[in-house]
């Protein structure tokens, strides 16, 4: 069991392997959670809650392996359990993600795989925040009281010259577009039979470039 305070959180540039069992899970709590021990020994005068600590952020050049955790009581700034940043392209398997804000955020070219987890008691369970970030293997996840079942994207357009290809995941989970979308002339999107795409009010497609 680790228990993070006010604020703190997880940051890896190298290598990290936190691989539990479905019997003996690693868990990544708040300090104020003392479903294990006391640990800030103040009896029952706090408890915890959503935005206790901030997240375990994987930066560039980082790798990583999350394996039978449970990561709950996240979002204090960074308003999601994971990070992914830069290159890096951790595994997340098995795990139960929430109660917190958002479950997973990514960004750059990062592209983690998500496979057999369980996200509950979550805003959006995965958000992209930059057009060249992705996601590698998504699948046998499941949602459980998570208010936007959904692949948020935050930068949706693809700039000049770029390609893009929205996947199809075996999960299903529909694309949910955060912003109007432009295919800049020079550019290309590419959606994936079976792809399910949202848009909110007022918000749609425009294309100077190639759709397919």
């Amino acid at each position: 069991v680790v228990k993070f305070g006010s604020g703190n959180g997880m940051s890896v540039d190298g290598a990290l392997s936190a691989a539990g069992t479905a019997d003996a899970p690693i868990r990544f709590t708040s300090v104020r959670d003392d479903a294990e021990w006391d640990t800030n020994g103040d009896g029952a005068d706090t408890q915890p809650a959503v935005g206790d600590w901030n997240s375990i952020q994987f930066n560039e050049g980082s790798s990583g392996t999350l394996d039978h955790c449970i990561i709950e009581y996240t979002g204090y700034s960074n308003e999601t359990a994971i990070l992914v940043r830069g290159d890096a392209y951790p595994v997340i398997s098995n795990c139960t993600i929430g109660p917190g804000r958002d479950g997973v955020h990514v960004y750059d070219t990062a592209a983690p795989s998500l496979i057999g987890n369980r996200a509950v008691d979550l805003i959006w369970p995965v958000r992209i925040g930059t057009w060249s970030a992705g996601l590698g293997t998504m699948e046998g996840n499941t949602l459980q009281n998570v208010q936007n079942p959904g692949i948020r994207l935050d930068d949706p357009s693809v700039p000049a010259d770029q390609t893009r290809t929205w996947q199809a995941h075996p999960d299903g989970l529909p694309y949910a577009i955060g912003s109007w979308v432009t295919v800049d002339a020079g550019a290309s999107l590419t959606i994936e039979p079976g792809v399910v795409v949202k848009f909110g009010s007022g918000n749609g497609m425009s294309v100077d470039g190639a759709l397919s």
